[in-house]
């Protein structure tokens, strides 16, 4: 079960990172004998959907904020690395062809960061073809979802961001954020704190 922390309001406290305490259920697809597939268990709720009127960044696509019902459904814990591509791209096609190794900053645990979206079905398509069970990209909805955690501030760690808890252009900050290191190229996932689901690297 996650757990909820107290949240001061931005202006009191908005650098404090909060730290989660939960347990996940998860569920581990084997895709070569060092390369394995972890999806977590997200459980079923509704959420406020968008941005309200004034937060930063925003724009009127996002709104009207409103409620939305989500499911219950498993999402990888990561984004989808190198290693667990070149995998997937060696097993045969279903409807296209897959690039081995679709990524400007190489790295077996560094994110594929240069797919399309045609690359990304055919990425699950694969998997579907070889386990048997169904892979999807998420919606919009199932994504905001599960990158809230139970959150309403613009970051599920809180009100602003820093280049401690994403990696991002650190010369340009967020709201009363402070400027921080711009990296200029991937890094390996799960090096950020997760949210209160365990999801990690969703900002």
């Amino acid at each position: 079960m996650a757990m909820s922390p107290e949240v001061a309001p931005a202006s009191f406290e908005s650098w404090r990172i909060v730290r989660w305490r939960s347990r996940h259920q998860a569920y581990r697809e084997i895709l070569a004998p060092d390369v394995t597939l972890t999806l977590l268990r997200i459980p079923a709720g509704s959420f406020l959907m968008g941005a309200p009127e004034g937060e930063e960044g925003s724009t009127a696509r996002e709104r009207p904020v409103h409620r939305v019902a989500v499911g219950e459904f498993l999402m990888g814990q990561t984004p989808i690395t190198q290693a667990q591509w070149r995998v997937v791209a060696s097993w045969e096609p279903v409807e296209l062809p897959l690039p081995s190794s679709p990524s400007r900053y190489p790295g077996a645990n560094r994110p594929v960061e240069s797919v399309s979206w045609d690359e990304a079905m055919e990425f699950c398509r694969r998997l579907e073809h070889r386990t048997g069970k169904r892979f999807c990209l998420p919606s919009e909805a199932q994504w905001e979802y599960a990158c809230r955690a139970g959150t309403s501030t613009p970051f599920h760690f809180g009100a602003t961001l820093s280049t401690e808890l994403a990696n991002y252009d650190g010369n340009y900050n967020y709201a009363d954020g402070q400027r921080g290191e711009y990296r200029e190229h991937t890094t390996d996932v799960a090096r950020f704190p997760a949210n209160a689901w365990g999801l990690q690297d969703m900002h």
